[in-house]
């Protein structure tokens, strides 16, 4: 459904099977044993990304909030001190992925937090942090790497810190060593064997909702790779440059953060104003198989050619989010429990929102071209698994209309505090969303909620 102000944008969108691709993919997909990619960030606390894949808990909002802070303060930040190209650069060696937050001459990790230490206190006490570093360098074969500490709670409050890693070999084998152990502990279904959790007595949400089964007797995480850094360096003068770029930025974050914000402004004005009872679903919220078979074939996409997958930043249009894009294209990759293949024609009216998602995301880098890739679920044959297509948007003028409109409605709803300013979600949503009794999208009146003194916004999926 599109709301009635939207310019019309279906008309600009053509569609194709790209069957040489499909038909690549499909035969990877048979041929090539599965091996799950895993992350940098699983890495350093193998036991909770253990539970994060096999036992998935919904976030509670005030967690929900305090993440949500968190994210954009870490976007405004990273904004500030680099450039586009430089931002959420994504790495992938055997399996190995990591996204590292700042990459120009050095892969640089941006951590926010409400204390700011010194370089003994992060060797004592903030290994984790030494330890996701020493994974980036290893992925981008530098010695060198940086550290940013960047506080939460004073403005524009930096530390920077360098290190270094001289024997990549060594970190690249106590990488390889627990990706290794954290994908024979998701094959085999048993936690056996991994570091104890980080977080057990600290909040962890797996303890608190007794999801796991630990006992707090488990071996520690010895932090391998941050025993292996070198002397911890603070750069003062780089913090001052550092500091003054920051301050120079604006501190309020725009109303659209990303591309989902306005694909569904409606939804997220109700996020931004009250947030969603615990445990409620989540809008793009899948069954555990079709979550395998999106991994399976993110895996796929994050396997090929070095390069193949990038991430490019537009900067202050449309929203700050990144657009993933494949062989240079901006792509979408989304799973349906449909029983029917549609021709490519079908789509635009059978699925509306991913063209207006993936036209959003085109027009904000200006790219004309780019990749639907749909798994089919409940597909028998791996060769009706995979479909991919390449859409044409020509011209991108009315994406760009429809995201300067929509912000706009976003904007004029948060400041009213009147969701009907704000075009509504379709149809579908109405079933799954937490806010169906008060949003107006399905059956049933638009009704803004009570005042809430600023409540802070809460995360969208």
């Amino acid at each position: 459904m599109v709301a009635e102000h939207d310019p019309e944008w279906r008309t600009a969108v053509s569609v194709r099977s790209d069957v040489e691709l499909e038909r690549s993919l499909i035969e990877r997909l048979e041929r090539e044993p599965r091996r799950r990619s895993i992350w940098v960030t699983d890495l350093v606390d193998p036991r909770t990304a253990y539970y994060r894949q096999t036992a998935p808990m919904p976030i509670a909002p005030e967690r929900a909030a305090r993440m949500e802070a968190g994210r954009e303060l870490h976007e405004t930040i990273g904004a500030a001190l680099a450039e586009a190209p430089h931002l959420e650069v994504r790495v992938q060696r055997d399996g190995i992925v990591g996204q590292i937050d700042l990459f120009d001459e050095l892969p640089t990790e941006l951590k926010t937090t409400g204390s700011l230490v010194d370089a003994e206190g992060i060797r004592r006490g903030r290994p984790a942090y030494l330890e996701q570093l020493g994974l980036y360098c290893a992925l981008t074969d530098r010695h060198a790497g940086r550290l940013l500490l960047a506080s939460s709670e004073v403005a524009h409050d930096l530390r920077v810190f360098d290190t270094e890693f001289s024997d990549l070999t060594g970190v690249w084998a106590d990488a390889t060593q627990g990706a290794e152990a954290l994908r024979r502990a998701l094959d085999l279904g048993t936690p056996e064997g991994l570091p104890g959790c980080a977080w057990r007595g600290r909040g962890c949400p797996y303890e608190d909702g007794r999801v796991c089964d630990c006992e707090g007797t488990e071996p520690p995480h010895s932090y391998p790779i941050a025993a292996r850094a070198g002397p911890i360096v603070e750069r003062p003068e780089e913090a001052v440059r550092l500091r003054d770029r920051w301050s120079a930025r604006p501190s309020s974050p725009a109303a659209a953060r990303r591309f989902r914000d306005l694909l569904y402004p409606r939804r997220t004005f109700f996020e931004r104003t009250s947030p969603a009872p615990t445990g409620e679903p989540s809008e793009g919220s899948r069954p555990p198989s079709a979550d395998g078979l999106y991994r399976r074939l993110s895996e796929l996409l994050e396997s090929g050619t070095a390069g193949e997958v990038s991430r490019v930043h537009p900067g202050a249009l449309a929203a700050p989010e990144a657009v993933a894009c494949y062989r240079g294209w901006p792509f979408l990759l989304k799973i349906t429990r449909a029983w029917r293949t549609p021709a490519p024609v079908e789509l635009i009216d059978r699925q509306p929102h991913y063209f207006l998602d993936l036209g959003l995301r085109s027009a904000a880098i200006g790219s004309r071209d780019g990749w639907l890739f749909l798994g089919y679920e409940r597909a028998e044959r791996p060769a009706d698994r995979v479909r991919v297509y390449r859409v044409r948007f020509d011209p991108l003028a009315p994406f760009r209309e429809t995201a300067d409109a929509r912000r706009a409605a976003l904007d004029r709803a948060l400041a009213q505090h009147d969701p009907a300013e704000a075009p509504p979600c379709p149809d579908w949503m109405a079933r799954d969303c937490a806010y169906r009794d008060r949003c107006g999208c399905g059956p049933g009146p638009v009704t803004a909620p009570a005042a809430s003194g600023g409540s802070a916004p809460s995360s969208g999926a």
